[in-house]
């Protein structure tokens, strides 16, 4: 009980630690009583529903320069995954088995991981017979393109090219425009 009441938060400490002070001579009750008060304020299957579409709203739009962010979406998928296994959460979260629940995640990808997975999801729903790959093989998407675009095996530099501007072989610019 007393971790509870050291890491949870300002309001669910407050209500732990009254409960607990309630049950001084049986620990084992006012843990449980502690769950049960957790479990009712934020355990609601809604609550944990509205919670993991906030965090994937409030997840940005990114770009392949942003490859690390890739990690962070798979964290915000691989939890939503899990809360899915829960079957106290499955049915209010079945529509991430859809297109209407992937495509909103898929829009913040880049437009080449767009690409790759409509042409994954196509050869599965081909091979599969079925309206729609479910979520867990795009989370399983995900993981591989988190793994693929953080290996720093392939990390290629890039030289800035600006159109209508030339370097000779000293790294020196000059322009080849008739401005």
């Amino acid at each position: 009980m007393d971790l509870l009441v050291k890491w949870l938060g300002p309001s669910s400490s407050k209500f732990a630690r009254s409960i607990r002070a309630a049950n001084v001579g049986d620990a084992d009750k006012g843990l449980e009583c502690i769950w049960e008060r957790l479990q009712e304020r934020y355990g609601r299957p809604e609550m944990v529903e509205s919670a993991l579409k906030k965090k994937l709203n409030a997840f940005p739009h990114f770009t392949n320069k942003d490859s690390g962010r890739l990690y962070d979406l798979l964290d915000i998928l691989t939890e939503i995954e899990s809360a899915k296994a829960n079957p106290q959460y499955s049915t209010l979260l079945a529509y991430f088995d859809s297109s209407s629940g992937i495509n909103l995640i898929v829009q913040k990808l880049p437009y080449g991981l767009q690409e790759k997975w409509t042409n994954q999801a196509s050869k599965y729903k081909k091979t599969n017979t079925v309206s729609y790959p479910p979520f867990s093989f795009f989370v399983n998407f995900i993981k591989d393109m988190s793994a693929i675009r953080n290996d720093p095996a392939f990390v290629y530099q890039r030289d800035h090219v600006t159109p209508g501007i030339r370097r000779d072989a000293d790294g020196r610019k000059w322009s080849n425009s008739c401005a």
